[in-house]
């Protein structure tokens, strides 16, 4: 069964996780003390996040999308999010400036 990633749901649903997850990334980042209960916190709260979206999107809606796609489309996906990754790291994506933007950014994440 091929699950589309264009129904307005899952979208929403999609966009909505990724903009609480940078929300707390941006929490993270703005702590002054790494270690302190404060940064163990919001780190906790991070991994948890991100614990949640990989297996609700990662595991589950992708896994069934790449069930129908064939060897070479999922090469080329693999390629692509390779190519974008590491533009994104060279970038600095990870900044405070950048998350900061993105927080608040009025478009999807």
């Amino acid at each position: 069964m091929l699950t589309s990633f264009e129904n307005t749901d899952t979208v929403e649903h999609v966009e909505a996780a990724h903009r609480e997850a940078v929300k707390v990334l941006l929490a993270l980042l703005q702590v002054h003390e790494i270690g302190s209960v404060e940064w163990d916190w919001r780190l906790k709260q991070l991994a948890w996040l991100t614990a949640r979206h990989t297996d609700e999107e990662e595991r589950t809606l992708v896994n069934r999308v790449c069930q129908s796609l064939s060897r070479h489309c999922r090469a080329e996906l693999g390629a692509g999010f390779a190519r974008m990754r590491g533009d994104l790291l060279r970038a600095r994506c990870g900044s405070i400036a950048n998350v900061h933007s993105m927080v608040h950014a009025d478009a999807p994440v």
